[in-house]
C-alpha cells in the first residue's frame, strides 16, 4: 500500500506535489505533541501526563482575559493554543480571544492597534492610557506584536492606548532575530523587523523592555530552523523543550510542555518548569 501511494505521488506534476506538501505541513503543525524531557523542562512524560489530567479534571476561574496572537503566515496556531488552554484551565469561552492577521503587508504597529481595539471593545477601560489588564500568548511573530502593543507607538506614530499585560507568554518568537536561512526573506515590514536589516526595531523593543512591568516567559524548541535559538528576549530566561526534526517551528505551539507550564501559570499554580 505504501509503495502504491509513493508511486502515485511520484507521478504527480510539480504543482500538485507542492500542494500535497503544504497540506501535510498544515496537518502536522496543527497536532499537539509531548516531547521527551530536556534540560530546561525535565519533568518525565508520565508525570507531565498526570499533571495535564489533573488540570483538565479541576477547572479554575481565570483572573484575566487571555489574548492569543498567531504567527506570520500561520493560520491555526492560535486556534490550537486557545483550544488547549481552555481545556487545561476550564476558562470561560468569552475570556479567550484569538487574533490572526493578513498573510503579508501588515505591520507590527497596525496589528498592535487592532489588538488594542479588540480588547477595548470586549473589555472597555476608563483609563485613557491603558486597556483592561490581560494575559497574552504570542506564537512566533505574535510575540513581537504583543510586545509592540504593550508599548507606546514609536516616535511619529499616531497615539493609542497601551495593552496592559500581566503575563506575556511567547512561543518561538524571534526576539533576537530569525534563524540564519530565513534572514534574507524580508518581504514586508514584519519580516524586515526580524531580518538582518531590522536591528533598529529590535533595539527599540529591547530598550522598552527594560521598563516593562509585565512578566515575560520565552518558550522555544530545538531544531527550529526559523527562529533558531533566538526566542529568548534580552535579559529573560529561555524555556526550551525538545523539538521534532521537521516542522519544529510551526508545531511548537502544540507542545504540551509549553502549554502545561503556561496553563499552570494562568491558573495561579506552581509552574511545571522549575524556576531558576
Amino acid at each position: 500500500m505504501t509503495s502504491f501511494i509513493a508511486s502515485q505521488i511520484t507521478k504527480m506534476s510539480v504543482v500538485p506535489r507542492h500542494i500535497l506538501f503544504l497540506v501535510l505541513v498544515i496537518l502536522l503543525s496543527n497536532c499537539t505533541t509531548l516531547t521527551a524531557p530536556s534540560k530546561d523542562n525535565p519533568m518525565p512524560k508520565s508525570e507531565l501526563r498526570t499533571e495535564l489530567e489533573q488540570m483538565r479534571a479541576n477547572p479554575v476561574e481565570l483572573d484575566r482575559p487571555v489574548v492569543v496572537i498567531d504567527g506570520w503566515l500561520t493560520y491555526g496556531g492560535a486556534s490550537v493554543i486557545v483550544r488547549e488552554l481552555k481545556d487545561l484551565t476550564g476558562g470561560e469561552e468569552d475570556l479567550f480571544v484569538k487574533y490572526n492577521y493578513p498573510l503579508i503587508f501588515s505591520t507590527l504597529e497596525s496589528n498592535a492597534r487592532k489588538i488594542v481595539r479588540i480588547v477595548e471593545e470586549r473589555w472597555p477601560s476608563d483609563d485613557p492610557e491603558w486597556t483592561t489588564e490581560i494575559d497574552t500568548v504570542g506564537f512566533s511573530m505574535g510575540g513581537l506584536i504583543a510586545r509592540v502593543a504593550a508599548e507606546s507607538p514609536r516616535e511619529g506614530k499616531k497615539p493609542r492606548k497601551r495593552l496592559k499585560v500581566k503575563h506575556m507568554f511567547t512561543i518561538s518568537a524571534p526576539h533576537k532575530g530569525t534563524g540564519w536561512w530565513i534572514r534574507w526573506a524580508a518581504i514586508d515590514q514584519m519580516s524586515w523587523a526580524v531580518s538582518l536589516y531590522g536591528g533598529s526595531y529590535r533595539s527599540w523593543l529591547n530598550e522598552r523592555l527594560v521598563e516593562a512591568d509585565y512578566d515575560l516567559y520565552c518558550y522555544g524548541q530545538g531544531n527550529d530552523w526559523i527562529t533558531g535559538n533566538n526566542f529568548e528576549a534580552e535579559g529573560y530566561r529561555e524555556i526550551k523543550a525538545r523539538g521534532l526534526f521537521l516542522f519544529s517551528h510551526t508545531g511548537s505551539y502544540g507542545n504540551y510542555r509549553h502549554l502545561a507550564d503556561i496553563a499552570a501559570r494562568l491558573r495561579g499554580e506552581d509552574p511545571i518548569v522549575p524556576e531558576p
